[in-house]
């Protein structure tokens, strides 16, 4: 718990399988991002195991590339969940298939507002509601920014500068 930040829950499920809780010391030796190599790996990978006891095809030190690249903002965790189903299913490289196929997350702050202010200009109802205290409207806006960057906006930046834009414009 102390050595790698976990909670008691996440301790108690990495060490119920003795191979699982290998498996993370040999992913965690690797990463610097401990807490989310656990929780993908405690919500994509043991989905994805069928047998008995936890077996992985994916090397600790691939498993532990694709939580630094959530680690270091280069990719949501959304497009992680679905790199993590690749690896596990067809052995990619989690660096080469951001790279190869511009997976990498919008962090630029100009895109972003860029994004907000067309979701807010093509939201006019959404916008009505927020402003009238309704969370769900918050969520449709910054769903139609994500479709707009195909999924690759940070959602935490671009929810904040979306936030920002609206409650200025009360």
């Amino acid at each position: 718990i102390s050595d790698f930040g976990l909670s008691a829950y996440d301790a108690e499920m990495l060490t119920a399988d003795k191979y699982l809780a290998d498996y993370f010391e040999n992913v965690a030796a690797f990463t610097s991002y401990k807490k989310l190599a656990a929780n993908l790996l405690l919500g994509e990978f043991t989905k994805l195991n069928t047998a008995e006891y936890f077996e992985c095809p994916v090397e600790p030190k691939s498993f532990a590339a694709l939580a630094d690249l959530v680690g270091n903002e280069t990719i949501n965790s959304s497009t992680a969940k679905k790199l993590a189903t690749r690896m596990w299913n067809d052995g990619i490289d989690p660096e080469e298939a951001v790279t190869s196929e511009g997976l990498e997350q919008i962090n630029d702050t100009s895109v972003l507002t860029e994004l907000a202010k067309k979701a807010i200009d093509a939201s006019p109802k959404s916008v009505a509601d927020y402003k009238k205290g309704k969370a769900s409207a918050f969520k449709a806006i910054i769903g139609a920014a994500m479709g707009m960057s195909g999924g690759k906006a940070n959602p935490a930046k671009l929810s904040s500068i979306a936030e920002e834009m609206l409650n200025s414009s009360k």
